[in-house]
């Protein structure tokens, strides 16, 4: 009974370590290098003197405790977020226009669920069997992009990139398959009830429901233009499948946003908005994360994003840029902001980040340019509109 009353006395007091570490430290700025300061003894102006780098001891602990705990609640609560999943979360709040549309706010969390279930459990079933399980992938990425030459909806795109990063996923540890399911779950559900609340919270000026105008592609040869985007998708996700590199995985995933667009101009204006806002985003992560070495808090942190989330939101409405632009950007801010937690180099991160956009986007480009002018005649009447 004794040890039981230590244990949860211990518990306790890290708990209360972590949670105070939030919001005080004894040093207000313990990732700081004070190098002539390094291997203090413990004293007044530091409690427990200074380590190698002559940051604070004891606030180094604090923030430890804070990360131990961190993890601790993330393992019990069966948490896993992947970096997609905040810009899927964004996606969806950004998305809605116009007075609250349930059928669009609801279907769309059930079609994301429902979508990335079907898509893990195919995977998982065909992984072994790597002939089918490429054949499987191949057939799906045909009419997806086949889906969008006709109709040109949305969920065209959703049936691309779910399938082939459940798929990758899958070649691996089936922990992270299942992880990777369970966190598009997590973040539909979370839109379903999130954006509801946000509309009573905050309701719009109009009661119209927002409807975009109809809009089918001018697309000649559909068959044959999906067939031209598989031959580009193909070898991509051939070396992925050899080397599965799951760190370049933005690369894959430009390459299939632009690809996934029927006109030309439509390509362009998506890979053009992809890299000015992975750009602008960078570049906001930096400045939050100059701020958080100098106040390593994570209410400082939390505080910095928000209102960098602000300005971006603001943005979308009024800026010079397109909503897009902005939206890319805010996802890129989180992910880099969040990693930099984790990273020895935030800048060289958000460096590399940028050039896989970069190169996923000319790629896509390039090459459909060129197998287009190799198998579609030169009239314009036979090729995608906005060429």
């Amino acid at each position: 009974m004794r040890r039981i009353a230590i244990g949860l006395a211990l518990l306790v007091l890290v708990a209360a370590t972590a949670c105070l570490s939030f919001a005080w430290t004894p040093d207000p700025t313990p990732l700081r290098l004070d190098i002539p300061a390094r291997l203090t003894p413990p004293g007044a102006t530091a409690l427990l003197g200074t380590d190698q780098l002559g940051r604070d001891t004891a606030s180094m602990v604090m923030m430890g405790a804070a990360s131990s705990l961190s993890i601790a609640l993330a393992d019990f609560l069966n948490v896993s977020p992947p970096i997609i999943v905040p810009a899927l979360l964004v996606s969806l709040l950004a998305g809605q226009r116009g007075a609250f549309n349930p059928g669009k706010v609801l279907g769309g969390a059930a079609v994301i669920i429902v979508l990335a279930w079907v898509a893990a459990e195919l995977a998982a079933a065909t992984r072994h069997e790597m002939f089918v399980f490429i054949t499987v992938m191949l057939a799906v990425n045909y009419f997806a992009f086949y889906f969008l030459m006709k109709t040109g909806n949305q969920l065209g795109i959703m049936l691309l990139v779910l399938p082939n990063l459940l798929g990758l996923l899958s070649l691996g540890p089936l922990e992270g398959l299942y992880a990777m399911r369970d966190a598009f779950t997590s973040t539909a559900l979370i839109s379903a009830v999130l954006i509801p609340v946000l509309y009573l919270v905050l309701p719009p000026r109009t009661r119209v429901i927002y409807e975009p105008e109809p809009y089918t592609p001018d697309v000649e040869r559909p068959k044959v233009q999906a067939l031209l985007r598989l031959m580009v998708l193909a070898p991509l996700l051939l070396a992925f499948y050899l080397f599965v590199d799951m760190a370049n995985m933005i690369y894959l995933i430009i390459a299939i946003l632009v690809l996934a667009y029927p006109e030309r101009e439509h390509q362009r204006t998506q890979a053009r908005e992809r890299i000015l806002g992975t750009a602008l985003g960078g570049v906001v992560a930096m400045a939050i994360v100059v701020v958080f070495s100098y106040m390593a808090h994570m209410a400082v942190l939390a505080c910095v994003l928000f209102l960098g989330g602000l300005w971006f939101a603001s943005r979308m409405v009024s800026g010079p840029l397109s909503a897009n632009t902005y939206q890319v950007g805010y996802s890129v801010m989180a992910v880099l902001a969040v990693n930099s937690l984790t990273t020895s180099n935030p800048l060289e991160a958000g460096f590399e980040r940028l050039m896989l956009t970069i190169g996923g986007a000319t790629a896509a480009l390039g090459f459909l340019a060129l197998l287009e002018g190799l198998f579609l005649p030169r009239d314009r009447d036979l090729i995608s509109t906005g060429s």
